[in-house]
C-alpha cells in the first residue's frame, strides 16, 4: 500500500491532473466571489444614486433608521412584556387546575390495605387453627366433665 502512494507522489501525470483540478476549483470560487462583489457594488451605486436624486444626506437617513429602530425596539419590549405577563397568568391557571385535578384523583383513589407479609399471614392462619382446636378441645372436655 505504501508503494502505491509513493508511486502516485512521484508520478508527474498525477501532479498535472491535481494542479488542473485545483485551478478549476479556484476559478469557480473566484467567479462566484466576483458575482457577489459586483452585485454588492451595484447595490451601493443604486443607493448613492438614490441619495443624489432625493438630495438627502446619508446622516439624515442614518438618524431616521436609528429612530425607527428605537421605536421598533420599544414596541417589541412592550409586546414582549405583555406576552410574558399573559403566559405567566396562563401558567399559574394551568398549575392551579392541575393541582385541583390531582387532589380530586387522590381523593377518589381508594386507600389500599397494607399487604401483610407471608409470616404474618401464616401466623394468622396458625392462630385460627389453634382457636378451632382449642374450642373443640374445650367442647370435648365439657362433655367429659358432664358425664
Amino acid at each position: 500500500m505504501n508503494t502505491f502512494f509513493e508511486q502516485m507522489m512521484n508520478d508527474s501525470m498525477f501532479w498535472k491532473i491535481a494542479s488542473v483540478i485545483i485551478i478549476l476549483i479556484l476559478v469557480a470560487s473566484f467567479k462566484k466571489l466576483f458575482k457577489l462583489a459586483s452585485l454588492l457594488f451595484l447595490i451601493v451605486i443604486v443607493y448613492a444614486g438614490y441619495l443624489i436624486i432625493t438630495g438627502t444626506e446619508p446622516d439624515e437617513i442614518i438618524e431616521q433608521l436609528q429612530e425607527s429602530s428605537e421605536d421598533v425596539w420599544d414596541k417589541t419590549e412592550d409586546s414582549f412584556d405583555e406576552v410574558k405577563d399573559f403566559t405567566e397568568d396562563v401558567v399559574e391557571d394551568v398549575v392551579q387546575e392541575t393541582n385541583k385535578e390531582i387532589e380530586k384523583q387522590i381523593k377518589q383513589v381508594p386507600k389500599k390495605k397494607k399487604k401483610k407479609s407471608i409470616t404474618e399471614q401464616f401466623k394468622e392462619q396458625e392462630d385460627k387453627m389453634m382457636k378451632k382446636f382449642q374450642n373443640k378441645e374445650n367442647a370435648i372436655m365439657k362433655e367429659f366433665e358432664d358425664l
